[in-house]
């Protein structure tokens, strides 16, 4: 089985007022995985998931928060959560913080960037480890923050460690409109969405060194990597459901300079019909399995391993037993 994970649009800033120093506002941080599966479906008129790492349709994913994170943003989270339950047969339920065993883990803090695992993949990750990273320090609103700072007799331009320490000093005073957009694309990556300018032939990028020199200086990526997690994903996904969706929750921002058409966008902020209708189509209430659902194996607990000097075949037999998943069937196998 192989971990999947997705890229962002990073290092992408924000202003708050003309005389203002600029704060950072990363994107979503997750790379795609050097072991991803290749040339996946492509079909033109769909929305991009990755069909692999679904969950089953009808799941209560068990969630829980890591250490850190007030209640206030913790329930905003959960808050977000229900704009997807609404659309789709799946539920997130939150469980206290020291509960042994959940699907999701979320982590609240500083310095970890905005990104999740995607979907399933978040069984390969250990229990103490978090699925979901949420960097609160640029969920702050930053104008309430310089207006505070003005009011102190502080002239600009601000840096990060004067925003950090009002933050600690009156805290709780988030950008709703940033953390509602950020936490509930996390969260579709977390129910196995994709980018959606990952979508095949739609977004014309512009190769040049500038972008090269820009992923290198935000990711410290290299030629190759670039090339692997930007420029050529759109072909490694299953696509599925609606139209390239520019409206998508899923979709970030994309500067005039980084294609060779000067196409762009802004932010999103909403879920988009598209959003709805994909997620519905992937885990459609009323029913057991979606129509989107592929042929998955999954192999776990492999136990009782035996290893055997076999003379007649020459060579070592390995012979575990385990657990193979194929969709909603289960059987044990002793090889």
């Amino acid at each position: 089985m192989k971990k999947v994970l997705i890229i962002g649009m990073i290092a992408t800033i924000i202003s708050t007022q003309a005389n203002a120093q600029y704060f950072p506002k990363p994107g979503c941080t997750t790379g795609v995985g050097d072991w991803m599966l290749k040339k996946k479906d492509t079909l033109g008129d769909r929305g991009v998931g990755d069909n692999y790492h679904m969950w089953e349709n009808g799941t209560v994913l068990k969630v829980k928060f890591m250490a850190g994170g007030s209640k206030v943003l913790r329930a905003k989270v959960m808050e977000c959560a229900k704009e997807w339950e609404k659309y789709a047969n799946i539920t997130f339920s939150f469980l206290p913080d020291n509960s042994p065993a959940t699907e999701l883990r979320i982590k609240l803090g500083k310095g970890y960037g905005h990104n999740s695992a995607v979907g399933t993949e978040a069984r390969f990750r250990k229990q103490n480890e978090q699925t979901i990273n949420f960097d609160t320090l640029f969920f702050a609103d930053a104008d309430y923050y310089i207006a505070s700072l003005k009011k102190k007799g502080i002239n600009p331009p601000y840096n990060l460690n004067q925003l950090t320490t009002e933050m600690k000093a009156d805290p709780n005073h988030w950008n709703e409109k940033e953390l509602k957009r950020v936490v509930t694309h996390e969260l579709g990556h977390s129910l196995g969405l994709l980018h959606e300018q990952s979508f095949p032939g739609v977004v014309k990028w512009n190769k040049s060194d500038s972008v090269y020199n820009y992923y290198r200086e935000t990711q410290g990526w290299d030629r190759e990597k670039v090339d692997f997690n930007v420029f050529e994903i759109s072909n490694q996904f299953y696509t599925n459901g609606t139209k390239y969706d520019p409206k998508s929750i899923m979709h970030y921002a994309i500067a005039p300079w980084q294609t060779t058409d000067g196409y762009s966008l802004k932010d999103n902020y909403e879920l988009s019909d598209g959003d709805k209708k994909l997620i519905a189509a992937f885990y459609p209430k009323g029913k057991t399995e979606s129509d989107l659902a592929v042929a998955k194996v999954d192999v776990t607990n492999v136990g009782n391993l035996k290893v055997v000097n076999d003379l007649v075949r020459k060579g070592i037999v390995i012979t575990p037993s385990f657990d193979v998943k194929t969709n909603s069937k289960i059987e044990k196998f002793i090889l």
